[in-house]
């Protein structure tokens, strides 16, 4: 039993249908898909996820739900649904990626697809399914963003990937990927972009665009969405240059210095501008 500094016990809780079922397996064009919520405090918005989960028409799907020791209701709300749920985990943790990476030792699946609270996975497992065919491709479809009112699709180029991430909600892993990287807990929002990067600069892995509109991804109350990573983003030019190159690490610095000019010069001189010719028309 181990204690938190307040002298209270830390020991996690756990359960879930896997310890009392047998567990998935694969079978020839039915892999195991091992989906993964990672929630924290999400009473309100965990039920939706976890129903659109298990209503998939496609059967052989792992669902493990990771939360980060919620004080909400999580936890109840987890318990209630602990027949649908393969495994769930409840314990402290040191942020989203953290809880990302406990989940890639506790899947058994043949791919992987990180959810969080909030987000609701469409009905097309069964149209994935039949293309998760080589082991050593990353497969990725496309999602929606209902806050920005926009698809966010799309085959990444490098230089796609470069500017933006592919969205992790639409992202099936093959699980082998991970005994190459993990998420990088020096980056609290932005782990997966830096672990995407990595991986497709690598000599091991592709990454295959699916056409298919997989997830609708909460954007409007998700952390991304509102906080910067700061860790990544003084990074970020080691992390292009030394994954794509100089000349895209050079091209980013470039981006962020006009930024910069546009933000602390154009913007400060536009206004004062504005401001003249306003009280020239008033004169």
């Amino acid at each position: 039993m181990s204690e938190n500094l307040a002298g209270e016990s830390t020991n996690p809780a756990t359960g879930g249908s896997r310890d009392t079922f047998l567990r998935k397996t694969s079978a020839p064009g039915l892999p195991v898909i091992s989906v993964i919520t990672v929630v924290f405090n999400g009473v309100k918005e965990l039920a939706a996820t976890i129903h659109s989960v298990t209503s998939q028409d496609y059967g052989n799907v792992e669902y493990l739900v990771i939360d980060g020791g919620s004080t909400d209701g999580t936890l109840d709300v987890i318990r209630l649904h602990e027949r649908e749920i393969d495994y769930w985990l409840s314990e402290p943790d040191s942020g989203v990626y953290d809880a990302m990476n406990k989940a890639i030792d506790k899947a058994s699946g043949d791919w992987l697809l990180f959810l969080g609270a909030g987000d609701l996975l469409l009905n097309c497992l069964h149209k994935v399914a039949p293309l998760l065919c080589d082991p050593f491709t990353v497969y990725y479809g496309d999602v929606y963003m209902p806050g920005k009112h926009r698809l966010y699709d799309g085959r990444f180029s490098p230089h796609k990937l470069s500017r933006i991430n592919i969205p992790h909600q639409a992202t099936f892993y093959p699980k082998s990927l991970f005994d190459e990287y993990r998420f990088d807990l020096r980056y609290p929002i932005l782990a997966d972009y830096d672990l995407n990067i990595r991986a497709f600069c690598g000599n091991k892995f592709m990454y295959c665009y699916i056409r298919i509109l997989v997830t609708i991804y909460e954007d409007r109350d998700g952390m991304s969405s509102v906080i910067q990573d700061m860790a990544f983003n003084q990074d970020r030019y080691l992390i292009l240059r030394d994954n794509f190159g100089f000349l895209t690490g050079y091209e980013y610095r470039v981006r962020e210095l006009f930024r910069i000019f546009e933000r602390k010069v154009l913007r400060k001189f536009t206004s004062i501008l504005k401001k003249k010719l306003r009280n020239s028309c008033h004169a």
